[in-house]
C-alpha cells in the first residue's frame, strides 16, 4: 500500500534500508505508518512535535519532511537535558546531553502562541538591575533600534529614555511591563526528571511535565485537544489536564497501560488532585466510521481494486487476470482489522496462502527475506 499510495515515502524507506542498519528501516516504517495516521486526523490548524535523540533524529527529520512536507517544518528545538559529567565527560567524544524536538504543522494556517520564560534576575546576563523611586525594577540597556522618531519623542516625554555618557540614547523598560524572555530553539532551563524525585515513575523515556506544558501552551488553544500516541507514563496526559486541555493518550505497551493508570490514580490521591475519577478500559475502541461492504459491494470493489492495482498482486507484484486474484484484508480481521474499503487489497492465491491470517507486513518480510519462495502462476 505504501508503494502504490505513498511512493515518495516508500522510496525513502527503501533508500534507508540500503544504506544502513536494517533496524533503522523497520523502526522508521513503524513510525511512518503512525505519522500518516497522525497527519490524517490532525486539524489544519494543528501541530505535531516529535521528540528524538541524535541516533535517529536525522532520519526522523527526513521522514517528516516526506509526510508533512518540508515547507511545514517549523523548528528543530534542542533540549539540554543535563550538564556533561561523569562517564560522559571522560569518553572519547563530546558528551551527549541534548535531545531534539521536531516541530511541524499540517498547513500554514496553524495556531501558535508565543511562550515566554521569566527573566532570571540572578543571571550574570540580567539587564534589570535598577530600581526607581517607586520601587519598580527596570533596565536601561535596550537600543532604540527601529523605533520611529515619533515613538522616540513619546518615550522621551514619558521619561523612558536614558542617555549614556557618550550621548547614546537607550530605552528604559520596566520588568512588570514585560511578558518575559521570548523562547528560542535552545531550551536549557527545564531540568530532567530527578532520579529520586516524586515525579519519577521509572519509565525509561519519561519527560518532565514542564517540557510538555511548554509545547502545549505554544501550540494548543484552550479549546484544543492534545493527543499523545506514545503516552508512556502519562506525562502528556497530566500536563494537558493541568492546563485545562482535553486529551487522549494511546500506548501499545501493557506496562505503559499500568503506569498510566497508576499515575492518574496517584494524582487523584495527591493534595492538588487534577482528576475526580479515572475511567479506563482494557479493550481498544471499535471504529464506527467505516462501513462494512455487502457481498455484492465487495465484488464491485474488487473491480475497482483491480484497476487501482493495475492487475498486479499486492504481494509478489506479478500481473494476473482478475479471477486469479482474491480480496484480502491488509490487517486481518482475526487481529481486529475491519472489513472496510481502506483495509482491502488484492492478492494472488499463493500470496494469500503465505500471508494467512497475519498482517501484510508478515508477507512482505517473507518475500523480501526468502528469495527462493516458489510462486505457482
Amino acid at each position: 500500500m505504501l508503494e502504490s499510495e505513498h511512493k515518495e515515502l516508500h522510496d525513502f524507506l527503501k533508500l534507508v534500508g540500503s544504506i544502513g542498519d536494517k533496524s533503522n528501516k523497520y523502526y522508521l516504517t513503524y513510525i511512518a505508518l503512525r505519522l500518516l495516521e497522525m497527519k490524517r486526523i490532525l486539524k489544519d490548524t494543528g501541530s505535531i512535535y516529535f521528540h528524538c535523540d541524535s541516533t535517529i533524529g536525522h532520519y526522523i527529520k527526513l521522514l517528516m519532511d516526506v509526510i508533512f512536507g518540508h515547507k511545514n517544518f517549523r523548528n528543530d528545538i534542542v533540549w539540554e537535558r543535563s550538564p556533561v559529567k561523569g562517564g560522559k565527560a571522560s569518553s572519547k567524544q563530546f558528551g551527549k546531553n541534548i535531545d531534539n524536538i521536531l516541530f511541524y504543522t499540517k498547513t500554514d494556517n496553524y495556531y501558535y502562541n508565543q511562550v515566554y520564560k521569566p527573566y532570571d534576575l540572578n543571571s550574570k546576563h540580567n539587564k534589570f538591575k535598577h530600581i526607581d523611586s517607586n520601587g519598580r525594577i527596570y533596565s536601561r540597556y535596550t537600543p532604540l533600534g527601529n523605533y520611529s522618531q515619533e515613538s522616540i519623542d513619546k518615550f522621551e516625554s514619558q521619561g523612558r529614555i536614558y542617555t549614556t555618557k557618550n550621548g547614546k540614547k537607550q530605552l528604559i523598560r520596566y520588568l512588570d511591563e514585560t511578558k518575559g524572555l521570548a523562547l528560542g530553539t535552545v531550551w536549557y532551563d527545564i531540568k530532567p526528571i530527578n532520579q529520586v524525585g516524586g515525579e519519577r515513575t521509572g519509565y525509561a523515556t519519561q519527560k518532565p511535565v514542564p517540557l510538555i506544558e511548554r509545547i502545549i501552551q505554544a501550540s494548543c488553544s484552550q479549546d484544543g485537544i492534545v493527543l499523545d500516541p506514545f503516552c508512556g507514563c502519562a506525562t502528556t496526559c497530566v500536563a494537558a489536564e493541568k492546563l485545562g486541555r482535553e486529551w487522549i493518550g494511546i500506548d501499545i505497551s501493557e506496562n505503559a497501560y499500568r503506569l498510566v493508570k497508576q499515575r492518574l490514580e496517584s494524582e487523584i490521591e495527591s493534595k492538588n488532585s487534577l482528576f475526580v475519577k479515572v475511567e479506563y478500559q482494557e479493550e481498544p475502541p471499535l471504529r464506527t466510521d467505516q462501513e462494512e461492504l455487502s457481498k455484492k459491494e465487495k465484488q464491485e470493489y474488487k473491480k475497482y481494486l483491480y484497476g487501482h492495482q493495475q492487475s498486479i498482486c499486492n504481494g509478489c507484484k506479478v500481473s494476473f487476470q482478475i479471477n486469479n486474484l482474491t480480496i484480502d484484508h491488509i490487517y486481518p480481521q482475526a487481529k481486529g482489522g475491519s472489513d472496510s474499503k481502506e483495509n482491502l487489497q488484492l492478492l494472488c492465491h499463493n500470496c494469500n496462502n503465505i500471508k494467512g491470517d497475519r498482517p501484510m507486513s508478515y508477507l512482505i518480510s517473507k518475500i523480501n527475506n526468502n528469495k527462493d519462495i516458489k510462486f505457482r502462476f
